[in-house]
């Protein structure tokens, strides 16, 4: 689900789009339940020739506090090239550990246009999703750290 809070920077070079969170039969999801697998998936399209592309996301608290994220490859990494005019589909998979609550996505797209890195588009509250209390009520807090499968 699209978040009020959404806030989108320019985009130089790429764009994102169509941010969404997909159940592992690949439907698209906004409820969330404790310890299931998901996918954050977006689409990448190139206004501009890129080099260097890196694909991030993190997921935050309702109050805005950072929980953890992800980039698609290591700084030194072999990291991806986008023409111009073509579109690429950026696939995060996790775990759900994540108590009951409401949670925010940001996503980012870093990469070199003209021998420049930088950030070349961001939404930060792409999305909203709600996760629904784990079974049993045993863990406190934000993360879940139990070691239980």
């Amino acid at each position: 689900m699209m978040s009020k809070s959404r806030l989108e920077y320019d985009s130089y070079g790429a764009a994102i789009s169509n941010v969404r969170i997909l159940d592992e039969k690949n439907r698209v999801v906004n409820i969330l339940e404790h310890r299931a697998r998901y996918k954050l998936v977006y689409d990448v399209s190139a206004v501009s020739s890129v080099t260097s592309l890196r694909h991030a996301m993190a997921i935050k608290t309702i109050s805005g506090l950072e929980l953890g994220g992800m980039f698609s490859h290591p700084d030194n990494g072999s990291m991806v090239n986008l023409e111009t005019g073509t579109t690429t589909t950026v696939e995060f998979n996790f775990v759900c550990i994540f108590n009951a609550g409401v949670y925010f996505i940001n996503t980012a797209i870093h990469g070199v246009i003209e021998k420049e890195s930088i950030i070349l588009h961001r939404i930060i509250d792409a999305l909203c999703f709600k996760v629904l209390p784990a079974e049993g009520g045993v863990v406190s807090g934000i993360v879940d750290f139990s070691t239980q499968e």
